[in-house]
């Protein structure tokens, strides 16, 4: 363990050794016996990942190899081999590409949402012959199997709530849940209310892995018309969530929108550190070659005035040499615009 002041303290995990994840292994079993070499084996695959380990007997037990009904002993195989990929990626992949078609479809929709995502978010983005009871159903199996998780409902403290994710790229290092308000009672509200989550973050990672990019984009479009739909009021909050979706989706202008929207929220609170990041993608996506490029001063707001509130976050935070670079770009966007004598202003002042 490393100590980060006197808030918290970093944790750092390694792999299990031999006797932990032999008793893994039984706890799993739930007193179900195997062939001794099976159970080596098993354990040599595993090398000490817990994960690895837990997903290698799910996968044995769906195909039919391991029964782990307690006190039953499999007498069916030697335990001298075991045909299961020697991945932790290909082993989740095998598990998900076993699923019937519409658990599967289920799963790679929920994807896309996040890792944690509300019944009625996912009912609202699948395709028309998976919504209603056909979602309800492969929601119904898929926690069954374990890959997902009920993690809450209407009548928890988030409320009548959707909990979704933001992804991979646009905040890196970072998720962010976001939460709506259904509009419903009773029964709908419980239906639409009920939250999910998957049981592990490498689980969704495979599934969304799995889809097109034509599908993935048709998803983050139907995902990011859907909050907007659900909370008209709330686009500002929901703003970075908004701009990941329609950055995935392909509408990017749209999605630069957005995440100017996200960074002028977050500049508004001092929020300085999600300013940045938002107002940096927010210039990614409209100086890098594609859809955007040849917009322009024509995009709105016009990448001059993302660099000058840039340049602000970073003379307000201590960062003058980068607020400098900053304001000399906005300087050279701008030309001869009255708007010059401000910045050069401001300039002045670093």
């Amino acid at each position: 363990a490393k100590e980060q002041g006197d808030r918290f303290k970093i944790v750092t995990l390694g792999t299990l050794n031999e006797r932990d994840s032999s008793r893994l292994l039984s706890n799993f079993l739930q007193g179900r016996s195997i062939p001794e070499n099976m159970e080596r084996l098993i354990l040599e695959r595993a090398e000490g990942n817990a994960f690895y380990l837990e997903e290698v007997l799910r996968s044995l037990h769906e195909t039919g190899a391991l029964d782990r009904t307690p006190g039953r002993t499999d007498t069916n195989r030697d335990g001298t081999t075991f045909d299961s990929p020697t991945t932790l990626h290909g082993v989740v992949m095998s598990r998900v590409d076993r699923l019937h078609p519409s658990h599967k479809q289920t799963l790679q929709t929920a994807a896309v949402i996040g890792r944690a995502f509300q019944h009625g978010v996912l009912d609202g983005i699948v395709d028309s012959d998976l919504k209603g009871e056909p979602t309800k159903q492969s929601l119904d199996e898929l926690v069954q199997r374990e890959f997902f998780q009920i993690v809450g409902g209407p009548a928890d403290s988030t409320g009548a709530e959707i909990l979704a994710e933001r992804d991979r790229n646009d905040s890196s290092d970072s998720s962010h849940a976001f939460q709506l308000h259904s509009g419903d009672t009773g029964d709908q509200a419980a239906f639409f209310e009920t939250e999910y989550s998957f049981k592990h973050a490498m689980t969704a990672e495979v599934a969304y892995e799995s889809l097109l990019k034509s599908q993935r984009r048709d998803l983050h479009k139907r995902t990011g018309e859907l909050i907007e739909k659900y909370a008209p009021e709330r686009l500002d909050e929901l703003a970075a969530i908004l701009a990941h979706h329609f950055r995935h989706a392909g509408e990017f202008e749209k999605a630069y929108r957005y995440m100017t929207r996200s960074a002028v929220r977050a500049a508004s609170v001092f929020a300085n550190e999600e300013a940045v990041s938002c107002f940096t993608n927010a210039l990614a996506l409209a100086e890098e070659t594609g859809p955007l490029a040849d917009s322009g001063g024509d995009l709105d707001p016009a990448p001059a005035s993302i660099q000058e509130a840039l340049a602000d976050v970073y003379y307000v935070t201590g960062r003058y040499s980068d607020a400098a670079t900053r304001y000399d770009l906005a300087l050279v966007s701008v030309g001869a615009s009255p708007h010059r004598v401000t910045l050069l202003r401001k300039k002045g002042q670093v």
